[in-house]
C-alpha cells in the first residue's frame, strides 16, 4: 500500500494506487488564561479511518523557536494546562505505516491574568483583606506603618500567593 500524506490539495495524479491520509489536531480553544481558564482539551484526528495508526504524539514549541517538544505519546491529551504564559504552535502526529504524518501548526496563546480576575479571586481578597486591617491596627494618632506584599502565581499548584509582609518604619 503506497500512503500519501499531504497538508493540501491532491491531484488525481498523486492519488492513483495510494491511500490517502490527512491527519489534524483538534484544539478544544486558542486563548488561554493562566489559572482562570487554563484547561485545553487536545485530539489527534485521522481523517481516514480505515489505516492502522501505529503511534500517536502531541507537540509544542513556543511561537519563536524551532524545537518541537512531546507532550503526550497517545492520542489524546485531556486536559492539557497552559502553564506557561506566551505564543506556542502545537502539532498533532499520526505515525500509519511508518511514516510520521503531522498535521498543521495550531497556534494557542496563553495570557497572563487581567486585574480583575487577580482581585476577584478569594485568596488575594482574604490576603489583601488581612494585611489592611492590620495596618488600621498599627495605625495611631502618632503613629503610621505600612504593610505590603507582591502577590504571585503559582502556576505549579494553580494558586495565588504572596511573599512575606514587609513593614514600614
Amino acid at each position: 500500500m503506497k500512503l500519501l500524506y499531504l497538508n493540501g490539495t491532491v491531484t488525481a495524479q498523486d492519488a492513483v494506487n495510494a491511500t490517502i491520509v490527512k491527519v489534524d489536531l483538534d484544539v478544544e480553544k486558542n486563548l488561554l488564561t493562566l489559572k482562570h481558564d487554563r484547561d485545553c482539551d487536545l485530539e489527534v484526528m485521522v481523517e481516514l479511518a480505515s489505516v492502522t495508526v501505529d503511534e500517536y504524539k502531541i507537540e509544542i514549541k513556543r511561537t519563536i523557536e524551532s524545537t518541537w517538544y512531546s507532550m503526550a505519546t497517545s492520542k489524546t491529551l485531556t486536559p492539557w494546562y497552559g502553564n506557561i504564559a506566551g505564543f506556542f504552535h502545537l502539532r498533532g502526529m499520526a505515525k500509519i505505516n511508518r511514516v510520521e504524518c503531522y498535521s498543521t501548526n495550531v497556534v494557542v496563546t496563553n495570557q497572563f491574568p487581567s486585574y480583575t480576575q487577580i482581585v476577584g479571586d478569594t485568596i488575594v481578597q482574604t490576603d489583601t483583606a488581612t494585611e489592611w486591617a492590620n495596618t488600621l491596627t498599627d495605625c495611631t494618632t502618632n503613629q503610621r506603618r505600612e504593610r505590603g506584599f507582591w502577590i504571585l502565581l503559582n502556576t505549579i499548584n494553580d494558586s495565588y500567593e504572596h511573599i512575606p509582609v514587609t513593614l514600614g518604619p
